[in-house]
């Protein structure tokens, strides 16, 4: 299901929504909380342009493909998961999991808007191995 971007969400949008509630209310909740967090940091980081612009950016500073930098990212929480599991003063462990979750939904997206796209553009840039630059613990 691909939307327009800055569209009214269609009825159809809206029943699978309505749907989601019910089948899950406390997931729902975490995915509205989500979609506010998205909507203030991309406002934050990206303005009203293209919300992938920031991590297209740090990709071409580092030297790798902007779906590594959302794996950067995304393995910065699990490792914040690893590491301490629990709340902390500026983040809550649930912050940190719908941060992991918007992450993963912001490589999705990407990839879903560059398969119709630009996408051999991004796929010459350097590859960026994140178990050799990242062993595990």
């Amino acid at each position: 299901m691909h939307s327009t971007p800055g569209a009214s969400l269609k009825h159809k949008e809206l029943e699978v929504l309505a749907l989601a509630k019910e089948a899950n209310g406390p997931w729902f909740e975490a995915v509205l909380k989500a979609a506010q967090i998205q909507a203030d940091r991309r406002a934050k980081y990206s303005g009203q342009g293209d919300p992938f612009t920031n991590f297209e950016v740090v990709g071409r500073l580092m030297g790798v493909d902007t779906k590594d930098v959302f794996r950067f990212y995304q393995a910065i929480k699990f490792a914040r998961l690893l590491v301490a599991a629990g709340d902390f003063e500026d983040e809550s462990l649930e912050d940190t999991l719908i941060d992991l979750a918007n992450y993963s939904l912001l490589e999705a997206g990407f990839r879903c808007r560059n398969s119709t796209s630009n996408a051999q553009e991004h796929d010459t840039q350097m590859k960026f191995n994140f178990r050799s630059a990242f062993p595990a613990p």
